[in-house]
């Protein structure tokens, strides 16, 4: 599961799929729908950190330990829709906009209590999502050109693993090897697994056991693995729910 810190949690698709009208709205309202997702899931850190600091964490630097639920992405989507409907009636104060914004006022509000209820889950050691690699291709090989969709993600040592990498697509000529090489590791990172394919669908992790950090990944000039099962990203350790922190399970 990815980390509250990784990125913006709801995308645009998301949210045409409780409200198919959301883009045509903001078209025609001049609402930047990527700066409201933003704003939105900015606001709701604020929520969850004083959800935490009411009981005993410290807020804000415990966000990055939160893990992203479908309860927290429900609640992302229709925070945005409320403040995407809420520009759209008070730029214009156009009575059309106003009962939407008024129900996914309503409904943010209860997407927010099921998540308390819930629980926010936490990870005790949070591996954050890792930038795209640098990609490369170095002479030598027998394969011809080819394209790849290519990705990577951070281990810990305790065998926590934290999401992958927006992909890299890269074209490689003919007669050369793929090296791929991931960023600066975080300081919870022990190693790290690179997944390849020829489309996002069809990407295979391609390293056993976990590289170290400071290496790289360069294909062998055979066929890609395709044996190897996903690594699990990591999961909540336990779950602060009102009054109460519950350990996993």
């Amino acid at each position: 599961m990815a980390l509250f810190t990784d990125g913006t949690i709801a995308t645009i698709e998301d949210l045409k799929e409780y409200d198919s009208a959301v883009l045509q709205t903001a078209s025609i309202e001049g609402i930047d729908v990527t700066a409201k997702l933003k704003l939105a899931q900015r606001e709701i850190g604020f929520v969850i950190s004083a959800f935490q600091a009411r009981r005993g964490f410290t807020s804000p630097g415990d966000l990055g330990r939160v893990v992203v639920n479908e309860a927290i992405l429900h609640w992302h989507c229709f925070h945005t829709l409320e403040l995407i409907y809420r520009d759209a009636y008070n730029s214009q104060v156009n009575e059309r906009y106003l009962g939407k914004w008024k129900g996914y006022m309503e409904i943010s509000a209860r997407a927010a209590a099921t998540v308390r209820d819930l629980g926010v889950g936490m990870v005790s050691t949070p591996v954050p999502k890792a930038l795209a690699p640098d990609v490369v291709a170095e002479p030598g090989g027998p394969l011809g050109p080819r394209t790849y969709y290519i990705a990577v993600a951070w281990q810990a040592a305790n065998g926590s693993t934290g999401e992958r990498s927006d992909f890299v697509v890269f074209t490689a000529p003919v007669a050369t090897l793929v090296r791929a090489t991931p960023h600066t590791p975080p300081p919870v990172a022990s190693g790290w697994y690179i997944y390849v394919g020829p489309s996002e669908a069809e990407t295979r992790r391609q390293n056993e056991l976990p590289l170290p950090p400071g290496s790289s990944w360069i294909e062998s000039g055979g066929n890609l693995r395709s044996d190897l099962p996903d690594i699990a990203v990591q999961r909540p350790d336990w779950y602060v729910r009102n009054d109460r922190v519950l350990a996993r399970g």
